[in-house]
């Protein structure tokens, strides 16, 4: 019985930190901009705890070298030091519109640095109004 005790605590710590990252910023999301589709609107939100970084640009498309399926539209995001110096905001956030097909109904957004390297990747469903 005491095993199982300090099981269960440990299950509840781990999941007690897991919620306190995931609390950490907003996620990001995607929707269509009207009832019948139309334009799919990204938000994106990148979460830096010194609040010194912003998004310099968005795209659509993947870095090179990713594999994805044919459900998942792509869209790519740089992140990089706030050209206007730290503004205290950890948040930094982009929405932007892409084109989707028919297949998707997720989009993966590629959070990267300027030169390229991975800093994150979120799959979000694509909601409907």
């Amino acid at each position: 019985m005491k095993a199982l005790m300090s099981l269960t605590a440990a299950a509840v710590v781990t999941l007690a930190s897991a919620a306190s990252v995931a609390a950490q910023g907003p996620g990001s999301s995607a929707r269509f901009a009207g009832q019948f589709g139309g334009p799919l609107m990204v938000d994106a939100s990148y979460y830096d705890a010194g609040g010194c970084h912003a998004i310099l640009d968005s795209f659509p498309g993947a870095p090179p070298g990713s594999v994805l399926s044919h459900e998942i539209l792509p869209a790519t995001v740089v992140v990089g030091p706030d050209p206007l110096g730290c503004s205290g905001n950890p948040v930094a956030r982009e929405v932007f519109g892409l084109a989707p097909g028919q297949t998707h109904n997720l989009v993966e957004i590629f959070f990267v640095s300027p030169d390229g390297r991975l800093l994150k990747t979120e799959k979000v469903a694509i909601q409907h109004n």
